[in-house]
């Protein structure tokens, strides 16, 4: 007698804070949420090597800790506060946005808003961040423009604006939305149902 088919995973009400704002959607339990946050407009979480948590370029903030979006089932999410690019502080994504480009850190944006989002998180928990903590919160991470002697740099001019020690300039409006991850990557311009 043949196996009987699956039935497609029943769908979850998943309820969770996005961004200080409350979020309820009913979606796969079992679906990454890198794809449900995408779904929800999230464009600063990229989909690089998903789904093998290999380059960070899907960092969100769960509870205030860095964690890669596209191994993380959406049903962890729930009951708990998740923060992205797009939720900090104008302030903080100024500041990280101006110290990463005035230290050439970032080049073609890619993977940089994954790593300004473990940036502000390090520089949270730790306001005067060794060199040894940087290189460790940059583990997950993979750069394949800059090298990371840049990108520390930038962290540390970040952290030492946090701190009143230093002041960087303004950067262009361009150079903001690169870092930041506000220009539209090859998956931002995909068609429906097309993944890049």
């Amino acid at each position: 007698m043949p196996e009987p088919i699956s039935a497609a995973p029943a769908a979850f009400t998943c309820a969770f804070t996005l961004n200080d704002q409350p979020v309820e959607i009913a979606c796969d339990p079992k679906a990454s949420a890198l794809d449900v946050l995408r779904g929800l407009g999230v464009g600063s979480i990229k989909a690089g090597c998903a789904p093998q948590g290999l380059c960070g370029c899907c960092t969100i903030l769960v509870n205030d800790s860095p964690r890669l979006s596209c191994t993380l089932p959406v049903k962890t999410l729930a009951g708990k506060r998740v923060a992205t690019l797009e939720g900090l502080p104008e302030a903080d994504r100024d500041l990280l946005a101006g110290a990463i480009t005035e230290a050439r850190g970032a080049q073609c944006g890619y993977c940089t808003p994954g790593i300004l989002l473990s940036a502000h998180a390090l520089i949270r928990q730790k306001p005067s961040p060794e060199e040894e903590d940087i290189r460790r919160a940059l583990n997950q991470h993979l750069c394949r423009c800059t090298g990371y002697t840049p990108i520390i740099e930038g962290i540390q001019q970040a952290a030492a604006c946090r701190r009143g020690e230093a002041e960087v300039a303004p950067c262009s409006a361009g150079d903001r939305a690169l870092a930041l991850g506000e220009r539209p990557s090859l998956e931002d311009l995909s068609p429906p149902g097309v993944r890049a």
